[in-house]
Order: structure tokens, then sequence, then C-alpha cells
């Protein structure tokens, strides 16, 4: 059996002016193969330039506020503010911006999932990049504009920088060819749960979220004492983050092999395809799997709610129940969870899955 644990506080911390990144690929969790993770912090007015990648993005706003900006391929655009609890979404290739907001954390943090495990947070497609490697007579062709316009362009890239507060949303819509067709973000906090015996979860697929085309997310919050009931995924990966509080998982790789880890707030455990495996109480993942089957999310060892003992199998508020009223079709997925300590009165626990058109 593989290692399936990874601390972020292990890996290295890119430093920069107002705001800091550090990844989880392949490079420091060999077995996630099927998705990476970025986690970033940006203080008020701080940006994360405008860039693009061949991965898509998706995203869980983890604390304060961001300006989140992006054009497509026909000049549409996007503006929106995003808080805790939102989450957004980046088509590969589109260029996009974030931007800290003035907030009680003084900027934001955030989770970033991306659908192949060899991205790299370093190889990021950026305009400041380019620019600086293209000569000055090219830029001012390319422009339109004299070679002594462009003498304040930046030398090399810039990516997280400081730069002025922007203006109040309504003020900073943008024009070009209109707004985006689909917008890229969504609340996610905002939609209405489903209630179980054993906690509550949230499913947006691209049923509600039509612009997240690879992935799709579940943040369940499950009662103390409860339990991820055993499972596993009929058509693909699982990765998960830890938002708070600490849990166990145990993992059956079948030939009587199965390995169990502890986690706790900022570590990602990986579940290959089709392992069985369950998440004791104190948990706070964020769990996404690959290539979700279209008729249901998991293969389950609970026939019910009801039917489960709720120390041990019932106590989970599973997304793959037959009674959920939506299910999430084949595809890459990301997600998160969070536990809470005893005392809490619960913890949540989130899950992103791909494909999600549900055809």
């Amino acid at each position: 059996m593989p290692n399936l644990k990874w601390s972020f506080s292990d890996s290295h911390m890119r430093l920069e002016a107002g705001g800091w990144a550090r990844q989880t690929t392949t490079r420091e969790l060999p077995v996630s193969t099927a998705m990476a993770g970025v986690n970033m912090r940006l203080k008020a007015g701080v940006a994360r330039e405008m860039h693009w990648h061949k991965e898509s993005e998706w995203s869980y706003m983890l604390k304060g506020r961001a300006r989140i900006t992006a054009i497509n391929q026909h000049g549409q655009t996007f503006v929106d503010d995003v808080s805790e609890g939102d989450i957004w979404y980046f088509p590969s290739g589109i260029p996009h911006s974030i931007q800290g907001l003035d907030s009680e954390v003084d900027g934001c943090e955030f989770l970033l999932v991306f659908d192949d495990g060899h991205f790299s947070e370093d190889s990021t497609f950026r305009i400041t990049d380019w620019l600086a490697h293209t000569p000055r007579d090219v830029l001012a062709r390319n422009f339109g504009v004299p070679e002594s316009a462009l003498e304040h362009l930046p030398k090399e890239e810039l990516y997280i920088f400081p730069a002025p507060k922007p203006e109040p949303i309504a003020n900073d819509r943008t024009g070009g060819a209109g707004p985006v067709p689909e917008g890229f973000s969504y609340r996610m906090l905002a939609q209405p749960p489903i209630q179980t015996r054993g906690g509550t979860v949230r499913i947006t697929d691209s049923h509600i979220f039509p612009a997240s085309k690879t992935l799709a997310a579940a943040l369940v919050e499950l009662e103390p004492g409860g339990l991820r009931e055993l499972h596993w995924h009929t058509d693909g990966d699982e990765w998960q983050y830890y938002i708070e509080g600490s849990g166990r998982m145990t993992v059956f790789g079948s030939e009587s092999k199965a390995r169990t880890f502890d986690y706790q707030a900022g570590d990602v455990g990986y579940v290959p395809f089709a392992m069985g495996h369950y998440i004791q109480n104190g948990l706070d993942p964020f769990a996404l799997p690959r290539n979700v089957p279209q008729s249901d999310l998991c293969g389950r060892l609970a026939q019910s709610m009801d039917e489960a003992d709720p120390a041990r199998l019932g106590a989970s508020a599973s997304p793959d129940r037959p009674g959920a009223p939506r299910r999430l079709a084949g595809g890459q997925g990301a997600g998160t969870a969070r536990l809470r300590p005893q005392h809490d009165p619960g913890w949540k626990i989130g899950v992103v899955r791909g494909d999600t058109s549900g055809d």
C-alpha cells in the first residue's frame, strides 16, 4: 500500500510580497496522479496576476474575501467577489486573476484543485513572464504604441504582488464582448442542504453550477461520533483536504492489505480508484473522486440510513445514499472536509467530482 497522506505544512512555501503559495502534487504525494492541490494566501489588495494553465481550476474559499476576474476566447468577461464557502471554476486555458479584499483576515485564503496530479503552480502561463521575454519592438507593433510607452513594463514575472485596491464591484464591471454566458462562481453555502439523520450534505454539480464542466463538489457535515461509512468509488480516485479538526482514515487495498492514517487540518489524503475506505469522526477532508459513475457515486456496504448502526456505518451524511435527490456523472473531481472536535456540534466534509454533465 502506498503512502496516502501529505501535509501542506511540509510543502515548500513560496513567499511573495503580501502572499504565499504551497502545493501538493505527485512530487509530494506520488500516488495522487489524478489531482493536485494548491493552498494560497493573499493579503487585501494583493493580486495573483493574470495567468492561465492547461488544467481546469476548481477552488474553495477557506477564509476572507477576494475578487476574481476572467476573460474567455470570445472576449467575454467575468468579475465577481467571493467569500468563505464560495467556489469558482475556470476552464483550462481561460486567463484569470485573483485579488484579496478587505476582510476580517486581511485578504483571503483559498484552496485550488487541478485535474492533473502533475500540475505545477510554478509552470502556469503568466502574462508578465511572457511580456518580459518578448522584444519591445514586437510588443509595440502588437499593441500599436511607441516603444517608449512600454518602458514601465515589469522586467520579470510578478506572480503575487501588491496592487491598488479595487473599486466597489459595481464600478469594476468590464466591457469587452459582454459577460461570459455561464458565470464562473457559485455560493455553495447558500445552497439548501440535504438533511439526513447523521448530518447534512450539499452537492454542487453542473446541474446547479453549469460552468463546472469537469468538477463537481459536495460539502458534508457529520455529527460527532459519526462515521463516513465503508464505501468505494466505482470510477475514480479521491483527493481529500482536511479543513479543521482531526480524523482517521483506513483504506483497504485488496489482498489482505490496508493502511490507516491520522489526519489533521491542512493535511491531504488520497484514495486510489476502487479501494474501499472509511473515515472516523474528527475529520475535515475535502474529497475529490475522479470519474464518478453516472448511476451512483459509490459502492456501499450499508443499505440505508435506518438499517445501519449509527456508530459504525449509518452516521455518515453520504451523497451516495439511494435517497439522495441527485447524482454526479463520471469525470474528475476534488473535495474538502471539515471535522470538528467532540465538543463541537459536528464536522464537515466537501467532495468535488468531475465530468458533471449528468448525461
